[in-house]
């Protein structure tokens, strides 16, 4: 049960990683 919500927060945490690195990667190689 709460391995659904750690997975869940974890997907979160790398989405929102996913979404703000890319253009930091980007502006700095």
């Amino acid at each position: 049960m709460q391995c659904k919500k750690l997975l869940k927060r974890v997907a979160n945490l790398h989405k929102a990683r996913l979404t703000r690195a890319p253009s930091n990667r980007l502006t700095k190689p």
